[in-house]
Protein backbone atom coordinates (compact mmCIF):
# COMPACT_ATOMS: atom_id res chain seq x y z
CA UNK A 1 0.00 0.00 0.00
CA UNK A 2 3.18 2.47 1.13
CA UNK A 3 4.42 1.73 -2.51
CA UNK A 4 1.52 2.48 -4.18
CA UNK A 5 1.25 6.04 -2.54
CA UNK A 6 4.74 6.53 -2.98
CA UNK A 7 4.19 5.97 -6.51
CA UNK A 8 0.57 7.54 -6.45
CA UNK A 9 2.95 11.31 -5.12
CA UNK A 10 5.31 10.82 -7.86
CA UNK A 11 2.92 10.80 -10.78
CA UNK A 12 1.59 13.78 -9.41
CA UNK A 13 4.13 15.44 -9.20
CA UNK A 14 5.20 14.78 -12.53
CA UNK A 15 2.21 15.53 -13.89
CA UNK A 16 1.96 18.85 -11.98
CA UNK A 17 5.02 19.89 -12.88
CA UNK A 18 4.47 19.28 -16.78
CA UNK A 19 1.78 20.94 -16.76
CA UNK A 20 2.89 24.23 -15.28
CA UNK A 21 6.32 23.91 -17.39
CA UNK A 22 3.74 23.79 -20.45
CA UNK A 23 1.34 26.86 -19.32
CA UNK A 24 4.29 29.21 -19.36
CA UNK A 25 3.98 29.90 -22.96
CA UNK A 26 2.11 31.94 -25.38
CA UNK A 27 0.60 31.41 -29.56
CA UNK A 28 0.97 34.23 -32.24
CA UNK A 29 -1.32 33.28 -35.01
CA UNK A 30 -2.22 36.00 -37.93
CA UNK A 31 -2.68 36.80 -41.67
CA UNK A 32 0.00 38.10 -44.13
CA UNK A 33 -1.77 40.23 -47.09
CA UNK A 34 -0.33 42.09 -49.85
CA UNK A 35 -0.62 45.56 -49.49
CA UNK A 36 -1.89 46.85 -52.07
CA UNK A 37 -4.53 44.32 -53.51
CA UNK A 38 -5.19 42.85 -49.93
CA UNK A 39 -5.05 39.46 -51.64
CA UNK A 40 -3.99 36.58 -49.12
CA UNK A 41 0.10 35.54 -49.43
CA UNK A 42 0.99 32.38 -49.03
CA UNK A 43 4.60 30.82 -48.11
CA UNK A 44 5.65 33.81 -46.14
CA UNK A 45 8.04 32.92 -43.42
CA UNK A 46 7.26 34.25 -40.41
CA UNK A 47 10.62 34.52 -37.61
CA UNK A 48 10.42 35.31 -34.30
CA UNK A 49 13.83 36.12 -33.07
CA UNK A 50 15.30 36.75 -29.57
CA UNK A 51 17.57 39.89 -28.22
CA UNK A 52 20.55 37.29 -30.08
CA UNK A 53 19.30 37.94 -33.28
CA UNK A 54 18.69 33.64 -33.48
CA UNK A 55 15.28 32.95 -34.38
CA UNK A 56 13.19 31.27 -31.83
CA UNK A 57 10.34 29.80 -33.67
CA UNK A 58 9.17 30.32 -37.08
CA UNK A 59 6.47 29.17 -39.45
CA UNK A 60 4.85 29.76 -43.04
CA UNK A 61 1.86 31.38 -44.26
CA UNK A 62 -0.85 28.78 -45.88
CA UNK A 63 -1.32 28.66 -48.83
CA UNK A 64 -5.33 29.60 -49.37
CA UNK A 65 -5.73 32.08 -46.90
CA UNK A 66 -2.04 33.58 -45.80
CA UNK A 67 -2.93 32.54 -42.24
CA UNK A 68 0.30 31.49 -39.80
CA UNK A 69 0.30 30.30 -36.01
CA UNK A 70 3.50 30.05 -33.55
CA UNK A 71 2.98 27.95 -30.40
CA UNK A 72 5.09 27.22 -27.81
CA UNK A 73 6.64 30.85 -27.86
CA UNK A 74 8.51 31.49 -24.24
CA UNK A 75 8.13 34.71 -22.88
CA UNK A 76 10.41 36.94 -23.40
CA UNK A 77 11.17 40.37 -26.06
CA UNK A 78 11.24 39.35 -29.71
CA UNK A 79 11.59 40.76 -33.12
CA UNK A 80 9.02 39.33 -35.21
CA UNK A 81 10.00 39.03 -39.18
CA UNK A 82 8.00 38.57 -42.35
CA UNK A 83 9.30 37.30 -45.57
CA UNK A 84 8.81 36.07 -48.89
CA UNK A 85 10.14 36.31 -52.18
CA UNK A 86 9.22 39.66 -54.29
CA UNK A 87 8.36 41.41 -50.81
CA UNK A 88 10.28 43.66 -48.63
CA UNK A 89 11.19 42.11 -45.21
CA UNK A 90 8.97 43.96 -42.42
CA UNK A 91 10.08 43.53 -38.72
CA UNK A 92 8.38 44.26 -35.60
CA UNK A 93 10.85 45.29 -33.36
CA UNK A 94 10.44 44.57 -29.34
CA UNK A 95 7.51 42.63 -29.27
CA UNK A 96 6.65 41.68 -25.51
CA UNK A 97 5.48 37.84 -25.07
CA UNK A 98 4.12 37.12 -21.73
CA UNK A 99 3.21 33.64 -20.86
CA UNK A 100 0.15 32.20 -21.13
CA UNK A 101 -1.00 34.51 -23.43
CA UNK A 102 -2.32 34.87 -27.50
CA UNK A 103 -1.69 37.38 -29.48
CA UNK A 104 -2.85 37.84 -33.24
CA UNK A 105 -0.61 40.42 -35.92
CA UNK A 106 -1.57 40.71 -39.08
CA UNK A 107 0.68 42.11 -41.24
CA UNK A 108 0.34 43.89 -44.88
CA UNK A 109 3.82 43.40 -47.27
CA UNK A 110 4.98 45.97 -50.10
CA UNK A 111 5.81 44.63 -53.39
CA UNK A 112 9.75 44.61 -53.82
CA UNK A 113 9.54 45.91 -57.15
CA UNK A 114 6.71 47.53 -59.27
CA UNK A 115 4.18 45.52 -60.93
CA UNK A 116 5.25 46.86 -64.30
CA UNK A 117 9.10 46.26 -64.37
CA UNK A 118 11.01 42.67 -64.14
CA UNK A 119 13.55 41.79 -61.60
CA UNK A 120 16.51 41.56 -64.10
CA UNK A 121 15.27 45.40 -65.35
CA UNK A 122 15.44 46.71 -62.49
CA UNK A 123 18.59 45.52 -61.51
CA UNK A 124 20.53 46.68 -64.82
CA UNK A 125 19.00 50.39 -63.52
CA UNK A 126 20.76 49.99 -60.80
CA UNK A 127 23.69 52.77 -60.44
CA UNK A 128 26.05 50.30 -60.90
CA UNK A 129 24.81 49.50 -64.20
CA UNK A 130 23.40 52.28 -65.68
CA UNK A 131 25.19 52.56 -68.78
CA UNK A 132 24.31 52.43 -72.33
CA UNK A 133 26.36 49.05 -73.14
CA UNK A 134 24.28 47.02 -70.28
CA UNK A 135 21.41 48.12 -71.61
CA UNK A 136 21.44 47.49 -75.24
CA UNK A 137 22.55 44.20 -74.31
CA UNK A 138 19.71 43.65 -72.07
CA UNK A 139 17.25 44.76 -74.52
CA UNK A 140 18.48 42.82 -77.31
CA UNK A 141 18.56 39.12 -75.26
CA UNK A 142 14.87 40.86 -73.98
CA UNK A 143 13.97 41.07 -77.47
CA UNK A 144 15.31 37.82 -78.25
CA UNK A 145 13.35 35.80 -76.06
CA UNK A 146 10.11 37.64 -77.06
CA UNK A 147 10.57 36.29 -80.98
CA UNK A 148 11.74 33.19 -79.85
CA UNK A 149 8.37 32.68 -77.74
CA UNK A 150 6.21 34.47 -80.35
CA UNK A 151 7.99 31.68 -82.59
CA UNK A 152 6.90 28.46 -80.97
CA UNK A 153 3.12 30.24 -80.01
CA UNK A 154 2.53 30.07 -83.49
CA UNK A 155 3.83 27.18 -84.33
Amino acid sequence: MMKLLHKLLILSIALFSFGSVSAQTASLRGVVKDKITDAALPFVKVSLKGADGLEVVSAKTDFNFGEYQLDSIPAGEYQIEFWVRGYRIKRVESFVVNSNSSYTKNMKLDEEFSRFSTHKAQAFLEPKYYDENHINQYLMYSGLTMIVLAAFALR
